[in-house]
């Protein structure tokens, strides 16, 4: 199972490295895709979030992620 959980950990990882930065232009398209890899790690890590304090932060920071691109696209 952790190795699945692993393999999924990266490939998120890997989406959100070839994302365009948000820096590139404020478009809806870009700010919804970012905030659905954000929302995926959240849901990757959910599972973990009682056990494991790194799960937990990285689902924190994913949120706190989402919300910053909420506020700043004006949605």
């Amino acid at each position: 199972m952790y190795a699945e959980f692993a393999s999924l950990e990266l490939r998120i990882d890997e989406l959100d490295d070839q994302l365009a930065p948000l820096t590139a232009g404020p478009t809806q398209k870009l700010h919804l895709a970012h905030s659905l890899v954000l929302a995926s790690r959240i849901q990757l890590h959910s599972v973990f979030v009682q056990q494991s304090p790194a799960s937990r932060a990285k689902c924190v920071s994913a949120a706190r992620a989402i919300w910053d691109i909420s506020v700043a696209a004006n949605v």
